[in-house]
């Protein structure tokens, strides 16, 4: 292989993880994420028009006191306000709050933008910390 067609091999081979990586990152931070079909569970059309967003991703921080944690998605992490008009869901809790939650535990959060905040309208406990633990140990 000469030198040009491998230049050329290289900069084809950035470019596309290059577009990989911005679709990746605007479909994580489109206001429209999914179509109408792709309604989940409990959630209206109305929810979209509202501009309900979603991230899923691990909560690395939680701080009580203003009512906020971190969600680290895939690619970023955002700052959630959790006020006690968000629904929590956690199995085995019909009436789970911020204090149920735990860093480390993996969450699917829908949102929506007030301002310059970010106002949780759902939280969902997907995975709990203890369980996250043991996945990233496995046994090769």
């Amino acid at each position: 292989m000469n030198r040009r067609t491998r230049c050329f091999s290289i900069a084809s081979g950035l470019a596309a993880a290059l577009l990989v990586f911005v679709a990746v990152a605007w479909a994580e931070n489109s206001p429209n994420q999914g179509s109408a079909a792709s309604t989940q569970p409990g959630q209206s059309d109305t929810d979209k028009d509202q501009g309900t967003q979603r991230i899923s991703g691990t909560i690395s921080s939680i701080d009580p006191a203003s009512q906020t944690m971190i969600v680290k998605g895939a690619l970023f992490s955002k700052t959630i306000l959790v006020g006690s008009d968000a629904q929590i869901t956690i199995e085995g809790k019909s009436e789970a709050s911020l204090s149920d939650l735990s860093v480390g535990d993996r969450v699917d959060v829908a949102y929506h933008l007030s301002g310059k905040t970010y106002v949780a309208e759902r939280v969902t406990r997907t995975q709990a910390k203890s369980e996250n633990s043991g996945a990233s140990r496995g046994t090769y």
